[in-house]
């Protein structure tokens, strides 16, 4: 815990939730330094087109054993130990300029997002009829998700990651819910910070995106909200890059989310 809480700077109640529940020795790699450990990555596994592969998470230094290229060598160690039918491993880099240090571990940008923004008063005369939202479980989560994602390219979170996931983003006040317009219906996972909304996952789009926003922020009383969009979405803006991956094809024009970012 003390690489963690060193290098991320969050509270112990939510590091006590996450080695919890997300934490497995037998997929954690850790880099010693006369006996001591300095470094370390998790390895959480997920699925692409069926197959197995990692997601590498929480890569991290204690502050005084930095630049002597530790997390450079469990990276390296951790993709030559894959067992033969996984494919590679993905990461999704917390900042831009770790694209570039990535790139030399031999990474490849292979997964973006795009975004969407906007206020409430924009959002004003957005109507419809028939509308409603209720909270949602994980495991009808994960369907939906599956069903409407679900194609080449597709990162495939298992149940007890999406089960985290939900759980997560409840731990810090956010809500995962079912949404229903009609015939139509779609999921959004969302959280709240300094009365803004952020959708940090949705099925939806279009007028029926739109309406959501509306309302959730009318609930939430927040002004404005930014929004992650699957890079093909009607409403998003030019895709950024958003992900890497490692031993695959970087051409995937897939989707990736629900990242431990």
């Amino acid at each position: 815990m003390e690489i963690w809480k060193k290098s991320f700077g969050d509270p112990d109640w939510y590091i006590e939730f996450m080695f919890k529940y997300r934490f497995k020795p037998e997929k954690t790699l850790t880099y010693l330094s006369d006996g001591k450990p300095v470094s370390m990555l998790m390895l959480l596994p997920a699925k692409l087109t069926n197959q197995e592969i990692f997601y590498v998470y929480g890569v991290a230094t204690l502050p005084e054993y930095r630049r002597q290229g530790f997390s450079s060598a469990l990276i390296s160690y951790a993709n030559r130990s894959l067992p033969e039918s996984t494919l590679g491993t993905f990461l999704c880099p917390a900042t831009e300029s770790l694209f570039s240090y990535y790139e030399k571990q031999k990474y490849e940008s292979a997964f973006y997002m795009s975004e969407y923004n906007a206020t409430l008063d924009e959002l004003k005369d957005v109507k419809t009829s028939a509308f409603e939202f209720v909270d949602i479980s994980p495991r009808a989560y994960k369907e939906i998700r599956d069903f409407s994602f679900k194609g080449d390219g597709y990162i495939e979170w298992d149940f007890d990651s999406v089960e985290y996931a939900v759980k997560e983003n409840e731990l810090v006040g956010g809500k995962a819910l079912l949404v229903t317009c009609g015939d139509e219906k779609g999921l959004v996972m969302y959280r709240k910070w300094d009365r803004k909304l952020y959708v940090k996952e949705t099925t939806l789009d279009g007028k029926l995106l739109k309406v959501t926003l509306k309302k959730i922020m009318e609930y939430e009383s927040t002004p404005s909200c930014n929004v992650r969009l699957h890079p093909r979405s009607s409403l998003g803006g030019e895709p950024k890059k958003f992900a890497m991956i490692y031993g695959v094809s970087s051409n995937l024009n897939g989707y990736f989310n629900l990242a431990k970012d």
